[in-house]
């Protein structure tokens, strides 16, 4: 490289062959920053300090140091530090004490670090009064002595001045609570320009902190602000008029700070700037469009929040396309920068296969590493990955305790299910008031179905005393939420006259608003009340209707009756080959009632050909479900040696099970019982969906009952 000056470089080199240390050292240093032989350079620089040349020393410490143009030889390096520094140069007299604090290459030593800092800074030097100042604030290497810290940036200032002193006392006086000495030191350099000042000036105007608030002075104070070349502080002037922090709120000005800042390259701004357009804040207009554009430059950015952004938008769908594979890809960047909350959503791609092959394994990795990270979610999920077994050893102490913790830190999902697993005792002991704590605690964060728990505890009081009012206050939150089973329980309600005055019109409304929000539940009960005319006229339609709904919703109740309707063809078409399909389906799906219908279905060869086979299947499916006469179909089987291979003894056994009295019912409370307290308002024996569904079967049973009798499904 060529000098950029050659006329000089010859004078310094006449006055070099002269013996002047100055043009020596500025040779040296000339050669060594320009020069295509910069050892040439250091040899000067060598010269230059070993005349005495304070600059010199300076230098080449530093080339021994880190072993510019020489090989590093860190003993050389400290020898010429301390001969600058004790030469007088502060910038040395700052870094030889650095090496005292730092203990690295000489022993530790705060005494002498402090004298040297004390030293360089009655030379003039900026960061040793700035650190010896602090040291003195914070008690660091020296006892804590803050009169001492605003002694030496007084002395400083007053010896050399600058805005840096003077901003420093207004930092400390503004943390020490001496608002009206803040606003004093700031005023002088903010005068100056110094934007630092500029803005902590402003927030004590617009505050009223020190002094009156001056919102108009805090104001210009800020645009001023907004007009500097500082990324940080424009973005930080948005984020004050986007929240109207201690000035009118002003979120058009706050987007156009944060563009400007952005585009100077602050990807915290750029960030700001998204999130404004995607959630709408403060009145801004949601653009889910222009935030997306935003986040992308914020990641390009490498902001770690944006790759979590972008990769839960294209998770759900949100603003853009729905893209697993970009959403993983997004994931990963954020969990690469260190963002536990990308584990957890990494976690639950893997649990569920979306995107990525599915592995439980993986999952539980990820779930593990946003535990260790500090994300209860991930704390919540590898509980249940515990509780299940899923991949990890199961260990149900484990998982409870795991959930428990994420519970204990507020996470609302953990807390809900802290309340399922006390009121169900199926991982730790039945604890009512426990659940109905939990329950509340997450509906103190508006978890939609901790209300609707609620509403059941206070129902049926569970784990607290019955009280209607607050049952129906709950159920109405969780159904203004849109919560399908809350409109149900309403309908319910209304139906049988629970803390209201029975509204058959307003339990209809509930009804058709839960089952138009999917819930199956609702779907096949309006099925149920139109076909059997209970409180509304008879309608097929709206039967056939309806039982579509809750097949669409993978019903299985929906599907054995609508293939009833299909076989008997009473109240629409014959259809026995669909009603075969149907019943197919439901028996598939665990319905032991279809099951029993569907082993008749093979042997009348309705809708299918005959087949012994598989009719004996389908007897014994149900039959081992706990159907008596299933059980007496699977006896006749191998009594005439019906598609499985005679035996007499299978024979007896099975007709002996049949005709044991209440099969399975342990308690002896029927659902018939518990659906009767239920009406009463007494507590029942659990929850109040779950005896609902039960009192719904008992109530069809005439329905449920139209096919698959013993007049039609008998053996020959």
């Amino acid at each position: 490289m060529c000098s950029p000056d050659k006329k000089r470089t010859m004078e310094l080199k006449k006055l070099a062959s002269q013996g002047d240390v100055d043009a020596i050292y500025d040779l040296g240093a000339e050669i060594m920053l320009y020069g295509d032989h910069p050892e040439k350079g250091f040899e000067l620089i060598k010269d230059a300090a070993q005349k005495g040349h304070c600059e010199a020393m300076s230098y080449l410490s530093e080339c021994y140091l880190h072993g510019i143009s020489t090989p590093r030889d860190t003993a050389r390096g400290i020898e010429w530090l301390k001969k600058a520094a004790d030469a007088g140069d502060p910038e040395c007299q700052f870094n030889l004490a650095m090496e005292y604090l730092d203990g690295i290459h000489m022993n530790y030593s705060g005494k002498k670090a402090v004298s040297l800092l004390e030293s360089s800074a009655k030379g003039g030097s900026w960061m040793a009064a700035q650190y010896l100042a602090d040291m003195y604030v914070y008690g660091e290497h020296v006892r804590k002595n803050s009169q001492k810290a605003v002694s030496i940036m007084k002395e400083f200032s007053d010896r050399f001045g600058g805005d840096e002193p003077l901003e420093w006392l207004g930092d400390y006086y503004d943390s020490t609570g001496d608002f009206a000495k803040a606003r004093e030191y700031y005023k002088i350099p903010a005068s100056h320009g110094n934007i630092e000042s500029m803005y902590e000036l402003a927030l004590l105007y617009g505050f009223g902190e020190g002094g009156p608030v001056d919102q108009r002075q805090a104001v210009t104070l800020l645009r001023k602000v907004a007009q500097s070349d500082d990324p940080f502080f424009i973005n930080e002037v948005g984020q004050m008029f986007l929240m109207g922090r201690c000035v009118k709120h002003d979120s058009k000005f706050a987007l156009e700070c944060f563009a400007k800042a952005a585009a100077k390259g602050s990807g915290e701004a750029a960030l700001n700037l998204a999130d404004c357009y995607m959630f709408g804040f403060e009145g801004v207009k949601v653009n889910r469009s222009e935030a997306m554009k935003w986040y992308r430059k914020a990641s390009g950015m490498g902001v770690p929040q944006a790759h979590l952004q972008l990769g839960v938008s294209y998770h759900t769908g949100d603003g853009v396309k729905k893209d697993s594979r970009k959403a993983m890809e997004y994931f990963k960047k954020a969990s690469s920068a260190g963002i536990p909350q990308a584990d957890a959503s990494i976690g639950v791609m893997y649990s569920i296969g979306d995107g990525v092959q599915k592995s439980a394994y993986k999952a539980a990795k990820y779930f593990r590493r946003a535990d260790k990270g500090g994300c209860v979610e991930g704390t919540f999920m590898l509980g249940e990955s515990y509780i299940a077994g899923r991949g990890v050893p199961k260990d149900v102490k484990k998982g409870v305790s795991l959930v428990r913790k994420a519970a204990d830190k507020g996470f609302a999902r953990a807390q809900y299910r802290m309340g399922e697993l006390c009121e169900s005792g199926n991982m730790v002991n039945v604890d009512l008031k426990e659940a109905f704590k939990w329950y509340s605690k997450a509906a103190k964060q508006d978890v939609d179905e901790a209300y609707v728990a609620l509403g059941d505890c206070y129902l049926f009081g569970l784990g607290v005393k019955v009280d209607y009012d607050k049952a129906l206050e709950n159920f109405r939150k969780a159904a203004d939420m849109g919560h399908e089973v809350a409109w149900f329980a309403l309908g319910e309600c209304y139906e049988r006259g629970m803390g209201v005055k029975v509204d058959d019109k307003e339990a209809l409304a509930c009804f058709e608003k839960s089952a138009q929000l999917g819930y199956d539940e609702a779907q096949m009960y309006l099925a149920v009340k139109y076909y059997m005319g209970k409180g509304v006229e008879k309608d097929i339609d709206k039967v056939v209707y309806y039982l579509k709904e809750a097949i669409e919703s993978g019903y299985d109740e929906a599907y054995y009756m609508y293939g009833v309707l299909n076989l008997n063809g009473d109240e629409i078409p014959k259809n026995d080959e669909a009603g075969f399909h149907y019943i197919s389906q439901a028996a598939t799906m665990g319905h032991d009632r279809a099951a029993l219908t569907l082993g008749h279905l093979y042997l009348q060869a309705i809708g299918c050909e005959e087949d012994s086979e598989e009719a004996f299947h389908w007897f014994m499916t149900a039959a081992e479900m706990g159907d008596r006469e299933a059980m007496e179909m699977v006896s006749r089987c191998y009594e005439e040696g019906y598609g499985v291979e005679q035996d007499f003894d299978q024979c007896e056994y099975w007709l002996e099970r049949s005709q044991v009295e209440d099969p399975g019912d342990d308690d002896g409370v029927s659902a018939y019982e518990g659906a009767r307290k239920a009406e009463e308002g007494l507590p029942g024996e659990g929850r109040y969906r779950e005896r609902s569904a039960e009192e719904v079967e008992k109530e069809l049973s005439k329905f449920l009952d139209m096919f698959g009798s013993t007049d039609k499904g008998t053996l020959s």
